[in-house]
């Protein structure tokens, strides 16, 4: 009895395992979540390790209203947390801070296919970011502290059935777009799958079978 209870198990806890991999509703963040991660990411570092605690910051607007005006808007949230004193510009007439310049801001978003739907598996999706923008920052005295062009990138791979949900129809920068496999992965997949699926069958039928 206890060789058939220990066989249960063991299959039990080989396909909760592989079903947590490849098939598990994971929270996935938001491409906007993404975007704000990553872009706002190597800026707050670069003000770590160059601007005194709660240093006057002035953060120059940007004429547009897409994803620059978005990305400012989430580095001055960021920066107000990180209890920097933070002015707009150029209302504000403030003149002794530091001075942060963002422009020529751009992403790309796109969605391949990580895996085909099968048995208990669930189809997947890989999400790829690339983006790039130029970064300025000054000192009080208009000395150019840091000035080059920073390029982001992330990945990680969601369920299909929450592709809808990541990207926000009022932000058009947050949307991807859809890249088909290459002939290789579409062999590739199945086989791996059923491959994996012979495995478990043997490990089940080999573990009931010892006593």
């Amino acid at each position: 009895m206890m060789p058939r209870l220990r066989s249960a198990l063991a299959a039990g806890f080989v396909f909760f395992s592989l079903n947590s991999v490849f098939g598990g509703e994971n929270p996935a963040p938001t491409n906007q979540e993404v975007l704000s991660r990553i872009f706002t990411a190597p800026i707050l570092k670069l003000l770590t390790d160059s601007l005194p605690p709660a240093a006057p910051l002035v953060i120059r607007e940007s004429p547009g209203k897409g994803l620059e005006a978005w990305l400012i808007q989430n580095l001055t949230d960021s920066c107000l947390a990180q209890k920097y004193l933070v002015y707009s510009s150029p209302d504000s007439g403030v003149s002794y801070g530091y001075a942060l310049e963002i422009s020529g801001a751009g992403v790309q978003i796109q969605y391949h296919s990580a895996g085909r739907r099968w048995l208990f598996f669930k189809k997947g999706v890989r999400r790829t970011f690339e983006g790039d923008f130029h970064l300025r920052a000054l000192r009080p005295d208009r000395q150019v502290l840091y000035s080059r062009r920073v390029a982001v990138a992330y990945q990680d791979v969601i369920p299909a059935g929450l592709l809808e949900r990541v990207e926000n129809p009022d932000l058009p920068f947050t949307q991807g777009t859809k890249s088909g496999s290459s002939v290789i992965n579409r062999w590739l997949e199945p086989v791996l799958v059923t491959a994996t699926t012979i495995t478990l069958i043997y490990l089940f039928y080999s573990l009931r079978s010892t006593k």
